[in-house]
């Protein structure tokens, strides 16, 4: 088999012909891809418990803080304001002025207005709604991994390494 390599100069790449080891499985051969397989297995379950204990350290602190009386995030009591109003049959949107907007979708203050009344308190229903949120959207990613062709172990790889980067890089933003 003709592999291509470079020259010495490293300029254009020629074509000579390397002899190939017959017993070193070649990329692209069934037993490189058996290899690659078998390193696969062997793989992703070690890398699945170190992202995944990585992860639940990671979530650790903001799960710790759902309850907390303090803010956390300067949006809270905004958005735990409008769902009280809401559910108080207040209107959610004020009269039109310019210097008014909300830049939530509508549905956000419904159902942490539903959560809060049944929890008793809306700040804590929108930190757990956003926590809720954020593990939804993990979970998705990994079902468009999966829908994509990867097995469910990569799959769930997929999720817990998107959950990771996610607390890890917007930690300010997990359940506030």
């Amino acid at each position: 088999m003709a592999l291509e390599t470079w020259n010495g100069l490293g300029a254009q790449p020629s074509c000579e012909s390397v002899p190939a080891d017959r017993d070193t499985p070649v990329a692209g051969s069934a037993a490189g891809a058996l290899l690659l397989r078998s390193l696969s297995r062997l793989i992703t379950p070690v890398l699945l418990l170190a992202v995944g204990i990585f992860a639940a350290a990671l979530l650790r602190l903001p799960i710790e803080s759902i309850t907390a009386h303090m803010p956390l995030n300067y949006n809270e009591g905004w958005n735990a304001y409008h769902a009280l109003r809401l559910m108080s049959g207040g209107p959610l949107y004020p009269p039109v002025s310019p210097g008014a907007f909300l830049n939530y979708p509508p549905l956000s203050f419904y159902v942490t207005g539903v959560l809060g009344k049944m929890i008793g308190d809306y700040v804590i229903a929108g930190r757990v709604l956003a926590l809720l949120s954020l593990f939804a959207v993990a979970a998705n990613v990994g079902l468009i991994a999966r829908a994509l062709g990867v097995t469910s172990q990569l799959a769930l790889l997929v999720s817990l390494i998107f959950l990771t980067f996610a607390v890890l890089f917007y930690g300010d933003y997990t359940a506030t």
